[in-house]
Parts: C-alpha cells; sequence; structure tokens
C-alpha cells in the first residue's frame, strides 16, 4: 500500500468505482483527488453506471447522476442507530463514558460519540 500512495503523488485527477448496494449491476464513479481543479463529482454528484454486456463485450452504459449516500449499505446506519440508543440507555442508568465502553465492548471514546450524535439527533 505505501507504493500505491507513492503513486497518487504525480495524480493530478484520480477516481474511484463503487458498487451500489442498491442493485448489484449498478456502479458509480466517484472523484476522490483532484490538483488543481474544482471536485465536480464528489460525493454529492457521481455517475451512475449499468453494467452491460452486448455483443459479449462488457462495458458501463452512463444512466445518469446520483448522491453516494443513496448507494452505500443502510446496514451500517440501522447498526449505528442501535448502538446510540443502547449507550443512551446507559447513560440515563447513570453509568461513566469508561463503564458504557466497557459494558458495550468500544472504547470510551466511541461511547461519548455515540451519546454526542444522538443530542445532535435531537437538535
Amino acid at each position: 500500500m505505501q507504493g500505491s500512495k507513492m503513486l497518487m503523488n504525480f495524480c493530478d485527477s484520480s477516481f474511484a468505482i463503487g458498487e451500489s448496494q442498491v442493485d448489484n449491476n449498478l456502479r458509480y464513479l466517484k472523484q476522490i483527488k483532484q490538483r488543481n481543479t474544482e471536485q465536480v463529482y464528489g460525493a454529492d454528484k457521481i455517475c451512475l453506471f449499468n453494467i452491460a454486456k452486448p455483443h459479449n463485450f462488457l462495458q458501463y452504459e452512463f444512466i445518469g447522476f446520483g448522491q453516494e449516500w443513496d448507494h452505500l449499505s443502510k446496514q451500517r446506519e440501522a447498526l449505528s442507530d442501535n448502538l446510540i440508543d443502547q449507550a443512551i440507555e446507559l447513560k440515563l442508568q447513570g453509568k461513566s463514558l469508561r463503564e458504557i465502553g466497557r459494558t458495550m465492548g468500544i472504547s470510551f471514546q466511541k461511547a461519548d460519540r455515540l451519546i454526542k450524535a444522538a443530542s445532535n439527533k435531537e437538535a
């Protein structure tokens, strides 16, 4: 991995291809580095492609633009919500951040972030 980081120093612009969690045949293109230009295809504007194989030639067919968030796994969000609820419940029981972390099997810093995330959702 060290060598690939060094290669990125020579790039003016680079892109990544991600697989959509919505549909296995969808791929998206996201601009991850730009040196001398503005970011055009970031997380809020990705290029969407459908995988097609006409005449035995695999290719991407452009289908439009979208947001990366729509194509990421929703499972992570549900897991995060469950952790937040559990951390809040333990906090209401009067436990310290370190006790919450030990009980949940996470660090006390992560417990603190979960509780702060809950207060941000309420606001």
